[in-house]
């Protein structure tokens, strides 16, 4: 079975494979109808935090929040009272308040819900916002469609395969947490639950599929804002099948979506939908794909990371500091009159490779993500394996001079030059959180995927 690799705090990420994320501490349990949401850092150095929220097991539902800190890749667990356990809710996160997240409908053991509860992630707490207004009917909307500072309602789940026939279109204002309606012109799509709807830019949301009893759905339809109307786009060759279940984000102009299930099982493919064009793109990878899956947490993160900086500045550096070490190195060949030693120390540079760790490959780690990470752990053997030593170790009894104790100008140029041209890149990656497949199967691994 193929494994994931890790993305460690130093792995430079490929845009063609899914990493597990390597973290530590108190993670969420396994669990399905969960949300991801990402809450951005201050400044460039500050990854951020991950909070999962809700979701449900065999055992019921959940009332718990989890945090992961983005910077240590630690998972804690926040005891709060206030939160109404609940699955297959929305969650969000509007422009005016960035440090809240919002959290709508869902469902318990003893029905659906229509609420919305707010979590202050400054002062970590929760508590029921009082609305004005007509809210939806209660309902299962486990998806993100926010435009500005409103989150977008359309149809949603009813009970076990039916969905509520509601087609009406709500908005719930987030500053004056007030419900309210609109006349939306053109066909409206079909009810149904188990959609994907997701804002993209100022004033559109895509919806995406999902079931209603037993049909499955691979419609895709635009609804525009800025002239208040539903439109129908068309599938053209390439296009995501029918499915319910499956979760999508954004980023920048393209919808990305994932997963779900159809009436032969879970799937696990990858799509993205490029808003200015109006095409889908089936994403081809060069390993694993995650475990088929449907019902996770899905969302966009920013990671930083050193790069080699791609600027004309640095690009002069870069010739100016190769045209010296060349120099440098002629003088420095054996037997010339500046050479001092025949002693060969590596350049720094040789230390700075590092390849992709894979999930068994990892000293007791536990299997996350290459098949989903499930209840059941197991240990690998772990025997490490050296490179190869950059310094040469002397013979017993062979000493340097007080010469040849000065490295050689080649290393150094090579290590000045190596750090001065690596700048912040910040990464944005699609992440993946739990879920299940349709034997039961359910998931607690943390997954990423290179976007930009």
């Amino acid at each position: 079975m193929e494994l994931h690799p890790f993305l460690e705090p130093d792995t430079i990420p490929n845009h063609d494979l899914w990493y597990v994320l390597s973290t530590f501490g108190d993670c969420p349990s396994i669990r399905v109808g969960h949300t991801c949401t990402y809450i951005r850092g201050n400044g460039e150095n500050d990854n951020g935090k991950l909070y999962v929220i809700g979701g449900a097991n065999p055992s019921g539902a959940f009332c718990d929040t989890f945090v992961l800190d983005l910077n240590t890749m630690q998972w804690d667990i926040m005891d709060l009272p206030g939160f109404r356990a609940r699955y297959e809710h929305a969650a969000f996160i509007p422009p005016s308040s960035p440090e809240k997240i919002f959290i709508f409908g869902g469902a318990d053991n003893t029905g659906n819900m229509n609420d919305v509860q707010i979590f202050d992630t400054v002062k970590n707490t929760w508590s029921t916002a009082e609305v004005s207004g007509n809210p939806p009917t209660p309902r299962t909307f486990h998806t993100n469609s926010l435009v500005g500072d409103k989150l977008v309602v359309y149809s949603g789940g009813h009970s076990q395969a039916e969905p509520v026939q509601d087609r009406q279109v709500h908005f719930f204002d987030t500053i004056s947490l007030t419900w309210s309606t609109k006349i939306i012109k053109g066909d409206a799509p079909k009810s149904r639950h188990g959609h994907v709807m997701v804002g993209v830019g100022g004033n559109q949301i895509y919806l995406h599929g999902g079931m209603a009893r037993s049909s499955f759905f691979d419609d895709f339809h635009c609804l525009d804002l800025t002239k208040n109307s539903w439109s129908h786009i068309k599938n053209k060759k390439v296009y995501p099948t029918a499915r319910a279940g499956h979760s999508g984000t954004s980023v920048g102009s393209m919808l990305f979506i994932c997963g779900g299930m159809n009436r032969d099982g879970a799937l696990d493919d990858l799509y993205r939908f490029d808003t200015s064009c109006k095409t889908w793109c089936k994403i081809e990878l060069a390993g694993p794909t995650p475990t088929c899956r449907l019902d996770f947490g899905m969302c966009t993160i920013e990671l930083s990371r050193d790069l080699p900086s791609t600027t004309s500045e640095n690009t002069d550096v870069l010739e100016t500091s190769k045209h010296a070490q060349e120099i440098l190195e002629l003088a420095m060949k054996p037997g010339s009159a500046s050479s001092r030693s025949s002693s060969t120390i590596g350049s720094a540079s040789s230390r700075d490779r590092q390849l992709p760790e894979s999930a068994s490959s990892r000293p007791g780690s536990r299997q996350v993500g290459s098949a989903g990470s499930r209840e059941s752990y197991h240990e690998y053997n772990y025997e490490s394996s050296s490179t190869g030593n950059d310094i040469q170790t002397l013979e017993e009894g062979e000493n340097l001079s007080d010469e040849e104790e000065t490295p050689r100008a080649e290393g150094a140029t090579s290590s000045v030059f190596n750090d001065f041209i690596k700048s912040k890149h910040t990464m944005k990656m699609v992440l993946i959180h739990g879920g299940m497949d349709t034997e039961g199967e359910i998931f607690d691994d943390t997954l990423v995927y290179l976007v930009e």
